[in-house]
């Protein structure tokens, strides 16, 4: 539904940053999901963060 998990970065001990394969997975995360009794949400990167690869390579 939400397209392919290519990355995952744990940024804390309860924060992650991921990258999805296909834009559209985006909105299906930021408009939450439950895993057995865990509610997750999400947010968009704001715009003074930037997402970049080295040499085209995926996190």
């Amino acid at each position: 539904m939400c397209g392919e998990l290519l990355a995952c970065r744990s940024v804390d001990e309860r924060t992650y940053e991921i990258k999805m394969s296909v834009p559209s997975g985006k909105e299906k995360v930021v408009d939450g999901f439950k895993i057995r009794e865990v509610n997750i949400t999400g947010k968009e990167l704001s715009n003074d963060e930037v997402m970049v690869s080295f040499m085209g390579l995926p996190a």
